[in-house]
């Protein structure tokens, strides 16, 4: 009684092909990686979402703060310019009741001076 001579092919191939318990462990090692990975997503999400939320903050303040900036300076452009054509018209010696002296001595400099 002689046993069959051993098959090189199939105990190459049985000692190559992993056990069981080892391709559930390749397995876990795998999810477990998966997991952190999904995690890290999600958190780095969050991140992204929080500094999207603290800029979108910084821009509407800052928005909100050169309107108010700009409305400042039209509204002392207008208040300039109307009080420059009020002088010019008050001033005007082509005026008929054009004033002889100006009422304001500020506005003093602003008339022609006679020679």
């Amino acid at each position: 009684m002689t046993s069959d001579p051993p098959n090189l092919e199939t105990d190459a191939v049985v000692q190559v092909a992993p056990a069981p318990g080892e391709e559930s462990s390749e397995l876990q090692r795998m999810c477990v990686e998966r997991d952190a990975a999904v995690e890290e997503l999600a958190f780095l999400r969050e991140q992204l979402r929080s500094t999207e939320a603290f800029y979108a903050h910084r821009f509407e303040l800052e928005y909100t703060r050169l309107y108010a900036e700009h409305r400042g300076f039209l509204e002392q452009l207008t208040r300039l310019s109307a009080e420059f054509h009020r002088r010019a018209r008050r001033d005007d010696p082509m005026r008929e009741d054009a004033l002889t002296a100006p009422s304001d001595p500020a506005d003093a400099a602003l008339l022609p001076q006679e020679r």
